[in-house]
């Protein structure tokens, strides 16, 4: 690069010394770039290796600042959740109800919460794969307004077929829900604008997929088996 700047600096100070013509100039001066670049291609892979690791640590910088905003805003406590109400020990979730590895997760969170003493395990509802996933996710936060969260949001994850509104409406009328409610919950404004505000986050945060945890300042994606999400757990030993 440093060789570019020289070029650059001893063709500007012959053109102000030159009787060319203007596009003349402007023509030599295109070339012996383009002829620079031609002979050095690496000096474009540097630049774009540079580009990309300097977009990267922007992006792990504005990831940092939204999480420690969520943390310190507490935030987390407008989301659903199982576990401890001491807030020592936090694991978020990011799921989708049509995720086969989502559905994997849900006999690990159940023994976390059993095992794992003052953990709080949030779920942030985050549909991304089809239609069905935002009904779902309006279901289960419709669920959690009559404070029926995890028992909802277990039996979708149990069910491994095709969801339907018929069925999120069956399975609210089991858990002795009232439909009346549920339905209008369902198809409010607020339950609506949960949803968007997840995917904020998951945007802010860059995360593309489910399952993803976040333990600390650790974004996790995959479906972690119980084991290795304890040891992180308990000693954010990644």
């Amino acid at each position: 690069m440093k060789i570019v700047i020289i070029i650059i600096y001893i063709l500007i100070s012959s053109i102000n010394t030159s009787k060319a013509s203007e596009e003349e100039t402007d023509i030599n001066f295109y070339k012996l770039i383009e002829q620079y670049i031609l002979d050095n291609p690496e000096i474009i892979i540097e630049s774009l290796e540079k580009y990309s690791e300097k977009e990267k640590i922007k992006k792990q910088q504005e990831s940092k600042k939204t999480l420690y905003n969520f943390y310190n805003n507490k935030n987390y406590k407008t989301l659903p959740s199982i576990g401890s109400v001491s807030n020592e020990l936090i694991l978020i979730e990011f799921i989708d109800y049509n995720c086969g590895y989502c559905k994997k997760t849900l006999t690990t969170i159940t023994k976390l919460v059993k095992e794992v003493s003052n953990l709080k395990v949030v779920f942030v509802d985050f549909p991304i794969l089809t239609e069905s996933s935002e009904l779902a996710a309006r279901a289960s936060l419709a669920a959690n307004r009559q404070k029926a969260y995890f028992k909802y949001h277990s039996a979708l994850l149990k069910y491994n077929k095709p969801i339907t509104e018929e069925f999120l409406i069956s399975t609210a009328q089991n858990l002795n829900l009232n439909l009346k409610e549920f339905k209008k919950d369902m198809n409010s404004e607020s339950v609506l604008k949960q949803i968007r505000n997840n995917i904020k986050l998951a945007n802010s945060l860059q995360i593309r997929g489910t399952p993803t945890f976040i333990v600390g300042e650790s974004i996790l994606p995959g479906a972690y088996d119980y084991k290795k999400l304890k040891n992180i757990i308990l000693n954010n030993n990644l």
